[in-house]
């Protein structure tokens, strides 16, 4: 766990939030969590696709166990090119792969 301060913190989610790409070199990243278990990474795989590609997208779950891809599945075909597209599953046993396809196909599938 990190020793950040929680305006620290909050920069982190903001920053995400904004995709501020720069956000993705930040060691916390993939570390704190809000009360809903969701990472900064998550936030930034909505806007950023370049997050994609850091090693911890497919690692790290909120509290409904959605992996920062998971995320990304609601906003980038690119998604479908990650290696764990169709491994990781949420509490739902849905994949970032679904999820794309319930959207592509609009499918109502469990809210992430």
């Amino acid at each position: 766990m990190s020793n950040l301060t929680q305006q620290e913190i909050n920069s982190l989610f903001a920053r995400a939030n904004k995709g501020d790409v720069t956000v993705l070199q930040d060691p916390n990243v993939s570390k704190v969590k809000n009360l809903y278990g969701e990472t900064p990474l998550h936030w930034a795989t909505e806007k950023l696709v370049g997050a994609l590609q850091h090693p911890d997208v497919a690692k790290v779950k909120d509290i409904s166990g959605n992996t920062p891809l998971h995320w990304a599945a609601r906003n980038f075909k690119e998604v479908l090119q990650h290696p764990d597209v169709s491994k990781v599953k949420n509490a739902w046993g849905k994949t970032p792969k679904d999820l794309y396809e319930d959207k592509r196909t609009g499918r109502r599938s469990e809210e992430i």
